[in-house]
């Protein structure tokens, strides 16, 4: 008999749900999680939107024909998702960049973290940069390109002052402390 979850792993308390649509009703785009403590989701590769992409660097048959689309380093892409998801109001999502595919191909999510707002509604997209040296990344129809992660947002106010406390003021900032 196989392990269960509950038997090697405590089973968690589910704090929320949301509901997540998924393109064509196709459960290949449902965000996933490779361990059942990860903080985060992954989400995958549905379309590409090539705004950003130098038209040499275009390839629209191996796109149709192959499901994959390059990027050239500097370039950024819009990768959608296939998933719009449903927040409640005092959530947000933060898009991660994959550990992986940064470390070793140098593939960042460019506005990391992206913010999914409660009120966006539309489909899920990932802005992809490459910042790799020399090499194009291919990004394969399905492939796991970056991860969702859920958190709460505190409903704060703002007051003007004339002039805000200085007292804990520790000045510097940038690093002025160093690396040692």
């Amino acid at each position: 008999m196989g392990s269960k979850v509950g038997e090697k792993f405590p089973i968690l308390r589910v704090d929320e749900r949301f509901n997540v649509e998924c393109v064509d009703d196709d459960d290949k785009w449902m965000p996933t999680k490779g361990h059942p403590y990860d903080c985060c989701w992954d989400v995958r590769a549905r379309a590409c939107d090539y705004a950003h992409v130098a038209d040499e660097h275009y390839d629209d048959a191996k796109l149709k024909e192959e499901n994959i689309f390059s990027f050239w380093p500097g370039e950024t892409v819009l990768v959608k998702t296939g998933i719009f998801v449903e927040l409640k109001p005092g959530w947000e999502i933060q898009v991660r960049p994959r550990s992986g595919i940064c470390r070793f191909q140098g593939i960042m999510v460019k506005n990391s973290p992206g913010t999914v707002d409660s009120s966006y509604r539309s489909e899920v997209g990932i802005l992809l940069y490459n910042q790799s040296q020399d090499e194009p990344f291919d990004v394969r129809y399905g492939d796991r390109v970056a991860q969702l992660k859920f958190a709460r947002v505190p409903y704060v106010e703002l007051d003007k002052v004339k002039e805000i406390s200085r007292e804990l003021d520790r000045g510097g900032g940038f690093g002025h402390t160093g690396t040692k």
